[in-house]
């Protein structure tokens, strides 16, 4: 538990570094693991949708892709409901190529950018409100709720699906990677995607566990049986 609290100390202090680090010191604080589906995420010539997940600073991870895959990132995410902290971290994530959506305007922005070599990336690992679209799935062998709004538009708009993560390799340094989940999602019957998505979340929590925000309160909901 100790290490989980000194990882999000360390994230935390990362994150307001952001609000003023220069390219060349954000370049140096994470690098790309390449092998087979790293290259193959490169060579995408269309739109392509990557899961996220708060492991490591996330944030760092969203600000230094589009460098290294020298492609604009759009990230949809819900606005914090407090004025000053949404403008503080649009402010975070505005500076370089990445540019935050709110999820209710995520469509819109595929359906005007649907021709153009961009990646939109998805926080999936919090857990939704039940008014949400959702499926209850099992993570760490407990029945819990995940939000399937980014696989029904995979779907829908025929893009590959990868899932990223962010290990930690030391304090201010991180390891990324991608792993192809879906080359043709809709191909698949409806929940394959989420599904990986949190069997993959769950395998790379199991390898590095203080690296992940517990603090999300995953298991809020309850299945009723």
């Amino acid at each position: 538990m100790r290490n989980y609290y000194r990882n999000f100390g360390e994230v935390l202090v990362e994150t307001i570094k952001l609000l003023s680090i220069s390219p060349k010191t954000l370049k140096k604080m994470m690098f790309v693991k390449e092998d087979k589906d790293w290259e193959e995420f490169l060579s995408e010539d269309k739109t392509v949708m990557l899961y996220f997940a708060h492991r490591g600073n996330f944030e760092i991870g969203s600000q230094c892709l589009p460098f290294i895959m020298n492609k604009k990132l759009f990230g949809a995410y819900k606005p914090f409901k407090t004025q000053w902290v949404e403008w503080l971290w649009r402010k975070v994530r505005n500076r370089f190529n990445t540019h935050p959506v709110a999820v209710k305007n995520i469509v819109r922005t595929i359906f005007h950018n649907e021709s153009s070599d961009i990646v939109y990336g998805f926080l999936n690992d919090q857990s939704p409100t039940l008014g949400d679209q959702h499926l209850w799935v099992k993570f760490f062998d407990r029945d819990t709720l995940f939000f399937t709004g980014p696989e029904k538009l995979a779907r829908k708009f025929k893009n590959p699906v990868y899932f990223a993560d962010l290990k930690r390799i030391k304090r201010g340094q991180y390891q990324g990677s991608v792993k192809l989940l879906s080359k043709k999602p809709f191909e698949h019957e409806e929940g394959f995607l989420t599904e990986r998505y949190a069997n993959e979340l769950e395998r790379a929590i199991c390898e590095q566990p203080d690296n992940w925000l517990w603090s999300h309160k995953r298991w809020k909901h309850i299945k009723n049986n």
